[in-house]
């Protein structure tokens, strides 16, 4: 399981490039599941909404 902590700060683009740089992190699961970005995106606005802490399930890949 991969924690992705997005920096929370008043700065948006700040917020949205460590969400970007989180999405690079968890290559792994976009591996696994191509074709998904829509649930990916869909899985970052619910995070966003729950304060910014994503656990990402990467069947077993750690990076």
């Amino acid at each position: 399981m991969i924690q992705c902590i997005f920096i929370l700060q008043d700065n948006i683009s700040i917020k949205y490039l460590s969400m970007i740089f989180c999405l690079i992190k968890s290559s792994a699961l976009l591996l696994l599941f191509p074709g998904n970005i829509s649930v990916i995106m869909t899985l970052l606005r619910l995070t966003e909404a729950r304060g910014g802490t994503m656990p990402v399930l990467s069947r077993g890949h750690t990076t």
